[in-house]
């Protein structure tokens, strides 16, 4: 298992809304390839798993 870091996800409640979950992810540019499968595996995995009444997250 590698150390490496090449991507980040954020999930925390909304500010301005208290039903918004609002997430947030990057990967790095060396990465970019990443970005577009990071976000489907984090917005099923939300979709799933959370019971999250609404979840802000722009889409790729």
């Amino acid at each position: 298992m590698s150390a490496e870091v090449i991507g980040c996800v954020y999930i925390y409640p909304s500010r301005r809304d208290t039903a918004v979950t609002d997430v947030s992810s990057w990967v790095r540019a060396d990465r970019a390839d990443l970005d577009v499968p990071l976000y489907r595996a984090v917005s099923d995995w939300l979709g799933a798993e959370w019971p999250f009444e609404k979840v802000n997250y722009v889409p790729r």
